[in-house]
């Protein structure tokens, strides 16, 4: 049976980055898309030059870095996708952005728990499998900053808390 095709009055449907583009407007304006949680139900949305036409994000994407193997990622993952806001990086670094903290965590920092017996910020990490304490701490900021340190050390993709060393989330 052959595929049916979509029309695509752009011709670019066959075209690798416009299936990303698709795969955005998705997850930002559909709320059946099981990512919509995440980002329309946040308020993420798309610029109105990149929403209405695949083109324009096409064109943004080629004159700036885009090849294959590379994923399009938002700096700040609480804006939306904008020339201003999305750059194209490895995988590892991508999902530093989109991995979220655990349900439990009580601090808002990746890595740092409260201590209970002292009332102390624990920062911690796993590696190869084994906690690793990387001391307590009287300010759940400086917990946050040394597990940040020692996840840039591993330099293995894992998520951090602050992308420019601690001066902000």
């Amino acid at each position: 049976m052959a595929k049916k095709r979509r029309y695509c009055h752009h011709g670019l449907s066959n075209h690798p980055l416009y299936s990303s583009w698709l795969d955005i407007k998705q997850r930002c304006y559909n709320p059946n898309d099981n990512r919509y949680h995440d980002y329309g139900k946040r308020n993420i949305k798309i610029c109105k030059e990149w929403k209405e036409d695949a083109a324009n994000f096409i064109q943004w994407a080629l004159e700036n870095g885009w090849k294959k193997g590379l994923y399009l990622d938002r700096e700040d993952n609480n804006r939306g996708y904008s020339p201003n806001n999305c750059r194209f990086v490895n995988i590892g670094l991508s999902n530093r952005n989109t991995q979220l903290l655990r349900k439990d965590n009580k601090t808002g920092y990746r890595g740092v728990n409260i201590n209970k017996r002292d009332q102390k910020f624990q920062s911690s990490i796993r590696v190869h499998g084994k906690k690793k304490s990387l001391g307590y701490f009287s300010n759940p900021i400086h917990a946050a900053i040394a597990y940040d340190r020692m996840a840039n050390l591993l330099n293995d993709g894992r998520p951090i808390n602050f992308k420019n060393g601690g001066m902000g989330k």
